[in-house]
């Protein structure tokens, strides 16, 4: 799991216990990592504190630069010392002070590393054997080379991130279970033993029964998931919504199992999307996971979730309900389930009525009523949808009355076309229609497309770009096919298409580094904002300046929790 920046989230919002404990309680790269599973089976674990695990390897490659870091009660003091125990052949420039050179290097053990080490012995050859003087620059040019990418490769950017393997996590695909409630998701039978059997161990108080998978062990695996919170995680983490606390239920297969409920929140559409799972092993960060990563905090610190349409009954439930409201007898049912009075505006309910109803039930009863009232409409919805038995026919709109479209190519004709073909089926309402009504609802009502979908359809699509620029016609639709040179001429839209809908996302890119621009003047703080981070700490060790960890990022960083 990756979180660039803390303040991308909030830090308050994210919760500051449950950084500490995936990055640093967790952290597959902290001293005592490989205990963690036992500790946990011995009983319960406290937070890890100062220094962190990212901390302390970050403090470590400074090291290889002659940076010494120090945490004490006022915060990181940096000094500078002799760089390593390399001793170079030949000085080089300093790849981080200009008005430095480099005598010694502290070489890493890395790609980079090695190869300053094969430079410098070739150099000491060069210079021992008397080689020509044009042989032995050219040697220290190359040995030049490889420590600027050595130093180049020993800080960066990532090293100051909330970057690392956490333990107690899994990852699978992500699919829908419309049965489980909106606090529940489903952990794979072989992930839920791995994550939580360290727990039941506890609990029985020996691993025994946990490693046979005895009947005594699975019943106290499933009691105590149901008591303990999981963080969901769908990459990318663009919103607060994307990190979502739910209770675990162990489940056959290998996928995990997402209540449909929450699917948007978390923008998964069930295509094959990846999840993560991580798993609070103390008891501050099941509590931060409650209080602040469960959809029911989501919904309290943000009511206009419901408002931007992310906890509502969407797709074939939402069909299922305006279907069912055409009836007077299924408008009463909808009326018990919601418990007030419904009143059609047109011939059935649709999405707007149900948002409506959700925020006043918010409103007025809390967040877990609207929950509640929300997944007992979803599934009256998926009830009555089922009942129906819509689905869309071959000759789709074969009952519309569309006028005839133009013989010859005339751009005005076609256009004017268009709006005719748009407004003819704007206007249908008989929704009851066995041919185009079940579509035209799924429209109308919210759950599915849009009115100029529905059009292109039935009817010609009309004028597109083709590859040479020009305006051409569509003559045909969906339901009736298009031929080759219809199909090559709507490709450049689709082209057109995908490339903004790439720009969208990087702009959307753009906004999040913008929005998670590290703030303070700290070392840390500047180093973080820095292409060249080691400069920063390069100037601050010469300087023996002391970071004073003002900032909420750089504490976390470190590992202090306040």
């Amino acid at each position: 799991m990756v979180v660039s920046d803390c303040d991308e989230f909030g830090v308050e919002s994210l919760a500051v216990a449950l950084i500490n404990e995936f990055f640093n309680t967790c952290s597959a790269i902290h001293p005592d990592a490989d205990s963690l599973a036992d500790r946990v089976a011995k009983g319960p674990v406290s937070p890890a504190g100062a220094p962190s695990a990212g901390y302390l390897a970050l403090v470590n490659r400074l090291g290889h630069d002659g940076v010494v870091a120090s945490l004490g009660d006022e915060g990181v003091a940096f000094k500078a010392k002799r760089s390593g125990d390399l001793k170079l052949a030949r000085a080089v420039a300093h790849p981080w002070l200009s008005s430095g050179m480099l005598s010694h290097v502290g070489v890493a053990d890395s790609a980079e590393g090695e190869a300053v080490q094969e430079a410098n012995v070739r150099l000491e050859q060069m210079i021992a054997n008397g080689a020509p003087q044009v042989l032995v620059e050219r040697a220290t040019d190359t040995l030049s080379e490889r420590v600027q990418e050595f130093y180049a490769a020993l800080i960066t950017r990532e090293h100051l991130r909330f970057e690392s393997r956490v333990l107690f996590s899994g990852r699978s695909v992500m699919t829908p279970n419309k049965h489980f409630k909106h606090d529940q998701i489903g952990v794979p039978e072989e992930m839920a033993w791995a994550l939580f059997g360290p727990f039941a161990a506890r609990e029985l108080g020996s691993d025994i029964e946990v490693k046979k998978r005895s009947k005594k062990a699975a019943q106290v695996l499933d009691g105590l998931m149901a008591r303990m919170w999981v963080v969901g995680t769908r990459a990318p983490a663009l919103s607060p919504t994307s990190l979502m606390a739910f209770h675990p239920v162990r489940v056959a297969g290998d996928a995990i199992q997402v209540p449909i409920l929450c699917s948007k929140l978390m923008d998964g559409d069930f295509d094959g999307d990846q999840m993560a799972l991580i798993l609070p092993v103390t008891e501050e960060g099941q509590k931060s996971a409650q209080d602040h990563l469960s959809i029911v905090a989501h919904l309290t610190r943000d009511p206009s979730l419901i408002g931007r349409e992310k906890v509502h009954p969407m797709h074939d439930a939402m069909f299922g309900l305006a279907h069912l409201s055409m009836t007077d007898a299924g408008l009463k049912e909808l009326e018990k389930v919601a418990g007030e009075s419904l009143t059609r505006r047109g011939k059935f309910l649709d999405k707007k009525h149900f948002i409506a109803l959700l925020e006043r039930v918010r409103a007025g009863r809390g967040s877990e009523a609207a929950l509640d009232l929300s997944e007992r409409l979803q599934r009256k919805g998926f009830e009555a949808a089922q009942q129906t038995g819509a689905s869309m026919g071959a000759f789709l709109g074969g009952s519309l009355d569309l006028p005839e479209p133009p013989e010859g190519d005339g751009v005005d004709e076609w256009r004017s076309y268009v709006d005719e073909m748009a407004a003819e089926v704007s206007q249908f309402n008989h929704f009851e229609d066995d041919e185009f009504g079940v579509i035209a609802m799924l429209a109308e009502c919210g759950a599915r497309g849009n009115w100029e979908q529905l059009r292109q359809y039935v009817a010609p699509h009309g004028l597109v770009y083709n590859a040479a620029r020009e305006l051409t016609p569509i003559r045909h639709g969906w339901r009736d096919g298009l031929p080759v040179d219809e199909l090559l001429a709507r490709t450049v839209g689709a082209r057109m298409g995908l490339a903004s809908a790439l720009a969208e996302m990087i702009e959307v890119s753009r906004d999040v580094a913008k929005q998670s621009a590290p703030s303070g003047y700290g070392v840390l703080s500047r180093a973080r904002r820095s292409d060249n981070p080691g400069v920063v700490f390069a100037r601050a060790a010469m300087k023996g300046e002391v970071d004073l960890l003002a900032d909420a990022y750089s504490r976390l960083f470190v590992g202090i929790v306040d």
